[in-house]
């Protein structure tokens, strides 16, 4: 137990200094913009775009180590068990298990994200939050993986090997109309805004640890509590399912949750 908590505050000091860091990173690159503001150089609005981007990028990076600041707690053997066994084999089970013809799409993000998603009662891509690319996604898409991507949102999005913070959350969503789904190929989709189209938001998976904390933000932001689920519940509940489903014959080629009769 001691070696957990030595290694712990050692990761605490060393997101502490990288904090620091950051910061005078940041101050440079304001007082960079407010330079170029001030002067009369030639192709002074490109740039002045070029210094501010360059800001918000530093307020990102700035902003993610705070958030991680906040989540940061020591590791636990039992929840890192829990959370290496999701992560082997939680993308081969649903592969597995969700129906074809049920056009689910996976969006991970580490817990300080998730909080920030789940607080607006949306996801939308760097473009649109922003202003600036930080990510895979363009201006109107998020990126998401499908059932045999999954692993992708599992093994690179999620934090489930992070030992000082808790796991991520992988947000379930439902396509818009069949341009949407045809999308997924790509590992693309719109934008997705909860409040507006709750029936696109299948679930939230995350593991035991979070379960409270994500059910707290989701009622302030009146999502439906029973869509959160963690990574067990959420697979046992297609292996009830599988037998017992019954799809009716929509006239579009794919099904939404609204056509499964349960």
């Amino acid at each position: 137990m001691g070696e957990i908590l030595e290694e712990f505050e050692k990761r605490k000091s060393n997101l502490i200094r990288y904090k620091v860091t950051l910061e005078e990173i940041l101050k440079n690159a304001i007082d960079k913009y407010n330079s170029i503001q001030s002067s009369e150089i030639d192709k002074k609005e490109a740039r002045l775009k070029v210094a501010q981007n360059i800001i918000f990028i530093r307020k990102n990076a700035l902003a993610q180590v705070e958030d991680q600041l906040k989540f940061l707690r020591p590791s636990d053997e039992k929840d890192m068990e829990y959370r290496l066994r999701q992560y082997y084999e939680f993308s081969k089970r649903m592969k597995d298990l969700v129906p074809e013809d049920l056009p689910l799409r996976f969006h991970g993000c580490p817990i300080y994200t998730a909080k920030h998603i789940i607080e607006s009662g949306e996801i939308s891509s760097s473009v649109d939050r922003l202003g600036i690319e930080t990510s895979y996604d363009t201006q109107g898409q998020i990126s998401v993986t499908t059932k045999d991507t999954l692993d992708t949102t599992i093994h690179s999005y999620t934090n489930l090997t992070e030992k000082f913070l808790p796991s991520g959350c992988i947000f379930v969503l439902l396509p818009k109309d069949e341009i949407d789904a045809k999308a997924g190929d790509s590992m693309l989709m719109g934008n997705v805004n909860f409040k507006q189209e709750p029936n696109r938001l299948y679930g939230i998976i995350t593991t035991p640890e979070n379960i409270e904390k994500v059910s707290q933000w989701a009622k302030v932001s009146g999502i439906d509590l029973s869509k959160i689920h963690d990574f067990d519940e959420f697979s046992k509940s297609f292996e009830r399912q599988k037998d017992d489903i019954k799809i009716n014959q929509p006239s579009r080629n794919y099904v939404t949750q609204d056509d499964l009769e349960i």
